[in-house]
């Protein structure tokens, strides 16, 4: 007699309570992992990704369907992963070139009493632009602003809110953050069109903010700033550095290259090339040394490190392919996570229960800020904090015609912004600690953090910067397609 062949188990729906209980022991699993035991967000996305697969089975789903699920979602955003690893080379060719430097040099020259909280935002906010991070800023001239504030009579609880104001606004809107990168990807935008689409929320916030700090340092307009911390900076940065107008011609070039709307990658590797030009040709730096690099990241000749303040070695030594490695590894675990969700419909049977919350396009806005806020605070991290809103909402923004920018935004709006005004969180704490001022006494001058959330709810009552989309046209191209 022939063996019975074994027969499938037929695939079981989740119910609403099985999927709430296992999205609770996911988020807790990576609580824990961050809060409790301290590690990065990669290990505990991988146990809820095991977690994930043990609900798979008992949902009688092929464990080898779900790894495909897994790694199809990974490769949604394979395309964003390639910019991640060429923006790597291109902030350590401009490090190398002195472009970013130079805009630290000239800036700091700038300074002035009287409306010294606005500069400050100004100037964190330009840096972590051009570097693309937060803590760098506020590890550098950050902590010097905050000296400068002391010696100007003026509360530190203001300054470290207008450094943290003016960094965290780079670190979402620049195109070379890690952040506004993996936020693109995982919403699956053009990360030039995901950072044009968050002015409609940040570009109000921050002249707003500038405006309120302007007002409130008009006070203390009779002070005198103490001019050696400044010079210590800039001093270091001459010892580095040759600085000439010329250094900011890679900037330049990749500002024109985006202007004319060339390819993202194209426009960043004519910004790479340039620097390396200025690198090799003004810097006299050794073209072995600057390919290697981009792999690296540029750091600064030995001979002169020993000289150079330590706060001026962290704004210098930066980029390097190998530095954007933890951020692709994030993405891949969170976006394996989020493949699971999808495939075990989880998040599909709690957002269904939602439907009374999301009737139209304000509940949408808002329920993703919500969700978004609640998980910078109980995940305590921004990826965390943004790949659940996108895979729990992602249908909702389609159905209602929004374009994934808009959702794109919306989880920057809600992730990022939050993450210095998180006590337990991991950018709460480092700059809380990094400034020497505790979370409370800045988190009422954090204006911009407050202000984007303001500006993401008028953009959803009143229709601005609320683009459409439609998808019914991708389904007809597909079908054509195929």
């Amino acid at each position: 007699m022939e063996n019975a062949k074994k027969v499938r188990a037929p695939e079981r729906e989740g119910t609403f309570a099985s999927s709430v209980i296992m999205f609770i022991i996911c988020v807790s699993v990576i609580m824990v992992g961050i809060l409790v035991l301290g590690l990065d967000a990669h290990i505990p996305l991988i146990f809820a990704c095991a977690i994930i697969m043990i609900y798979a089975a008992f949902l009688h789903i092929p464990l080898g369907e779900l790894e495909t699920a897994m790694a199809n979602s990974a490769a949604t955003s394979m395309g964003v992963m390639v910019v991640i690893i060429v923006v790597g080379t291109l902030i350590a060719s401009f490090m190398a070139a002195g472009t970013v430097p130079y805009i630290i040099y000239v800036g700091l020259e700038l300074i002035n009493p009287a409306w010294f909280l606005a500069f400050v935002t100004i100037m964190c906010a330009i840096l972590s632009s051009v570097t693309g991070s937060s803590w760098t800023t506020c590890g550098t001239i950050g902590v010097a602003f905050i000296g400068i504030s002391i010696g100007l009579g003026i509360p530190v609880g203001m300054a470290a809110g207008a450094v943290a104001g003016g960094a965290y606004f780079g670190d979402k809107q620049s195109p070379i953050s890690d952040f506004a990168m993996y936020a693109a990807g995982v919403s699956r935008v053009n990360i030039y069109k995901h950072c044009k689409n968050m002015l409609y929320t940040t570009g109000p916030a921050l002249i707003v903010s500038i405006i309120i700090y302007f007002v409130l340092g008009m006070r203390f307009r009779g002070g005198e700033v103490d001019a050696a911390q400044i010079e210590v900076i800039r001093g270091g940065l001459e010892q580095i550095y040759n600085f000439s107008p010329i250094v900011l011609l890679p900037l330049v070039v990749l500002i024109a290259a985006i202007i004319l709307k060339l390819p993202t990658t194209v426009s960043l590797f004519l910004g790479m090339f340039c620097a390396l030009i200025i690198a090799i040709t003004y810097q006299g730096m050794n073209p072995g040394d600057v390919l290697k690099m981009l792999m690296n990241g540029y750091s600064i000749d030995p001979a002169i490190a020993e000289s150079v303040p330590a706060e001026v070695a962290k704004i210098c030594q930066r980029g390097g392919v190998s530095s954007m490695l933890y951020t692709l590894a994030l993405m891949i675990c969170s976006l394996a996570m989020a493949g699971g969700f999808d495939r075990t419909k989880m998040l599909t049977k709690i957002v269904d229960k939602m439907e009374n919350i999301i009737k139209n396009r304000v509940g949408l806005i808002a329920t993703t800020l919500v969700t978004g806020i609640g998980m910078s605070y109980f995940a305590c991290d921004p990826y965390i904090a943004a790949i659940i809103p996108v895979k729990a909402y992602e249908k909702k923004y389609e159905e209602m015609g929004l374009d994934r920018c808009v959702l794109s935004r919306t989880i920057s709006d809600g992730g990022v912004n939050f993450c210095p005004i998180v006590p337990w969180g991991s950018s709460g704490v480092f700059t809380s600690q990094t400034l020497g001022v505790p979370v409370g006494q800045y988190i009422g001058y954090y204006y911009i953090g407050w202000g984007t959330c303001i500006m993401a709810l008028v953009c959803a009552i009143t229709g601005w910067g609320m683009k459409t989309y439609d998808y019914s046209q991708d389904q007809k191209d597909s079908v054509m397609t195929a």
